[in-house]
């Protein structure tokens, strides 16, 4: 039934989804093109902020380690570039609080990978249903 609710709010809008390792955002990129209107795809930080710098990009959903430029560092280029800018971190490792205070980022929501589909669905409605109200 989420998915349902899923595609209802963001079947008009664009997300940017950055990973490095090419199976993954192959099934990724899959599953968001059922909801999205719009999914745009990158394979590092460099890739993703050239793409959110040329495109109208709603919503970005990226992982944390990668070669090139990592997610952290594309992060904050984005909110210089547009500090309300909605972003998910998705990482292997346990992004806490503190981590995020430590680089000053203001992100709308992490993910732990391995990615739990129930539980990324949710947040990805809560997201974009935020994002259709703005």
């Amino acid at each position: 039934m989420l998915s349902k609710e899923l595609k209802s709010v963001a079947n008009t809008l664009s997300i940017l989804y950055v990973e490095d390792e090419e199976d993954t955002r192959v099934q990724i990129a899959e599953i968001l093109r059922m909801f999205f209107k719009n999914v745009v795809v990158a394979a590092n930080g460099i890739e993703g902020l050239n793409i959110f710098s040329a495109h109208s990009i709603d919503l970005t959903l990226s992982d944390v380690t990668m070669p090139v430029m990592d997610g952290i560092t594309m992060v904050k280029n984005i909110l210089d570039i547009r500090p309300d800018a909605k972003i998910i971190l998705m990482t292997a490792h346990n992004l806490g609080e503190a981590q995020l205070d430590k680089h000053n980022l203001n992100i709308t929501g992490n993910i732990h990978k391995p990615i739990e589909l129930s539980k990324t669905l949710q947040l990805l409605y809560d997201v974009c249903s935020d994002i259709i109200k703005e």
